[in-house]
């Protein structure tokens, strides 16, 4: 496990993708974090090396970090390493909110990132592919690298794409990055549906300008109005990509020109679905049943916490010797094969995305003295 706590820059990106080909797993560790959490993500993962840089390191509880920009490791020539991975060997490992009030760690696997590159690869990056021509497509990345959909932009660069790091101060003013998005030509985008009704406000759909030919987007519910209005727009199509941390990211999809409302839609290949009630029996057609997911995509559990890796990784009944990841959400099937999604069964909550425990909400209130 190698722990990587960079500013949002260059070094971050590859320092990412040099853990990954080294044969190692990484965590990212968002600097913006408070001490306590830090410390507490490097406690757990037991990383065997700290990757920062001179001003970073010293906020870091690290006593000998790795620093990028140390004279030291000037002229150290590159070696293409030969390592032998396996499908189920660890990638990258995320921190979730955790409802007894402690994160837990989701160990994600080279097996389930490559699954997922060729999803990408044969959907969203060869759609672009086909509506912008043989030139090099620009992909932008807005999201935190503390949030698992940052892994999306480093799967385009490795297909031979050109990713755009926008930095703090664009990605958080929708307007910056409307004139961004304009500026350099940006082909593909992957946001939150509140992000890109910002950005349409801003003029990202305007008759004027080149929309992105792909937009990815996920992790809330897409509104009616938002689908309608990109369906009316000429040159884009938008996925709406359906996941979570514990099935590498994403496991459903759907895309604006298969129906007139937003739909979860169907598995990538190489998942399964499964839609069952209480004793995980699947429902018919049109009745709400709880979203189970198995395949190439599930995590291998939670770090160091294997009670909670066995409540949430069952046993799967319809594929012996096989798991799948109960996701809590409410789902349906519609009479077009396609997911609706209808809520949770449970209380985690969103907010801009991002999941929240109300335990560990609850039990951050219960240790505070007032």
């Amino acid at each position: 496990m190698v722990a990587v706590a960079l500013p949002r820059s260059t070094d971050l990106v590859v320092a990412l993708l040099a853990v990954l080909k080294a044969g190692a797993a990484f965590l990212f560790v968002d600097l913006a974090y408070p001490a306590r959490r830090i410390a507490h993500l490097l406690e757990d993962s037991a990383a065997a090396l700290v990757v920062t840089d001179g001003e970073s390191a010293a906020s870091l509880p690290v006593r000998e970090p790795v620093l990028v920009d140390s004279p030291a490791l000037d002229g150290e020539p590159a070696q293409d390493l030969e390592i032998a991975l396996a499908a189920d060997h660890p990638a990258y490992v995320v921190y979730t909110s955790g409802s007894t009030g402690t994160p837990k760690g989701v160990m994600v696997t080279h097996g389930g990132l490559a699954n997922l590159l060729a999803f990408y690869r044969e959907e969203a990056i060869a759609t672009a592919e086909r509506t912008r021509g043989p030139r090099r497509c620009r992909m932008a990345l807005t999201a935190s690298l503390s949030f698992d959909t940052s892994v999306v932009g480093l799967l385009w660069q490795a297909s031979g794409h050109e990713l755009h790091l926008i930095g703090d101060d664009t990605r958080r003013d929708p307007a910056a990055m409307a004139r961004y998005m304009e500026r350099c030509g940006i082909d593909a985008l992957d946001v939150m549906p509140s992000y890109a009704e910002e950005l349409i406000q801003q003029g990202m759909l305007d008759p004027a300008r080149t929309p992105p030919a792909v937009l990815m987007t996920g992790a809330e519910t897409v509104g009616e109005k938002l689908w309608t209005r990109i369906r009316e727009a000429e040159g884009i199509i938008v996925y709406n990509i359906y996941g979570q941390t514990e099935t590498t990211v994403d496991s459903l999809f759907w895309t604006s020109d298969e129906s007139d409302r937003p739909l979860v839609g169907r598995p990538i290949p190489g998942v399964d679905v499964f839609v069952l009630d209480q004793d995980l029996r699947l429902v018919p057609p049109k009745v709400i049943g709880e979203l189970y997911v198995a395949g190439a995509q599930l995590a291998r559990g939670y770090m160091n916490r294997p009670a909670l890796t066995a409540e949430r990784f069952v046993a799967n009944p319809f594929r012996a010797g096989q798991r799948m990841y109960r996701t809590g959400d409410l789902v349906r099937w519609t009479d077009d094969g396609a997911l609706e999604f209808l809520g949770r069964a449970d209380d985690q909550v969103k907010i801009r995305g991002f999941r929240v425990e109300l335990g560990e909400v609850e039990a951050a209130l219960a240790r505070h003295e007032g």
